[in-house]
């Protein structure tokens, strides 16, 4: 008699969850997600709409993406998070584009065409760590352009703090009592 692991082999891209950030961060993981990912037609439509900025920059909407615990928000939003930051011709996503096309092949050619190069910075925030929105923002801000190799070149208080602190460190003696 077979035994349930010769018989049924488990996908890596198949999850309950998705941890957003560290997802995307990870590229063996990010990649077999997308080569995975069997968007629903509701999803399609959301994902099209979104991307619909892309091609029609007039377009002034904002998107609220609201669902009920296991309805594919943080999926959603790991394919837009691909696309926006990968060129359609990009291997890491070319699993979710013949996925994509067995549903809909027409679109897929429309979106490819749309994201064939270039590439936007995607900023994922982390807003489990207790800061504050603002201080969050701004360090997923760095941490996305750092990633890509990009230095913004902003300077913060944090920044001028910092250069304060070390002046300080070499111009005062230690004085002990």
């Amino acid at each position: 008699m077979a035994k349930i692991k010769d018989v049924v082999t488990l996908k890596s891209g198949y999850a309950n969850f998705v941890e957003l950030k560290s997802t995307f961060e990870k590229a063996r993981e990010n990649a077999d997600r997308m080569a995975m990912y069997r968007p629903t037609k509701a999803h399609r439509r959301a994902f099209e709409r979104i991307c619909r900025g892309l091609f029609q920059p007039t377009d002034k909407k904002f998107y609220l993406l609201s669902g009920s615990y296991g309805t594919g928000k943080s999926h959603l939003c790991l394919l837009t998070a691909n696309v926006l930051s990968l060129s359609s011709g990009d291997p890491a996503i070319s699993g979710f584009y013949n996925n994509y096309g067995k549903m809909d092949a027409e679109q897929v050619k429309r979106l490819k065409n749309i994201r064939k190069d270039g590439q936007y910075l995607v900023v994922i925030c982390d807003y489990h760590s207790g800061r504050r929105f603002e201080d969050v923002v701004l360090k997923a801000v760095f941490e996305a352009c750092a990633a890509k190799g990009f230095d913004a070149g902003v300077e913060t208080e944090f920044d001028e703090a910092e250069r304060q602190l070390a002046s300080w460190e070499g111009q005062v003696p230690y004085l002990s009592g």
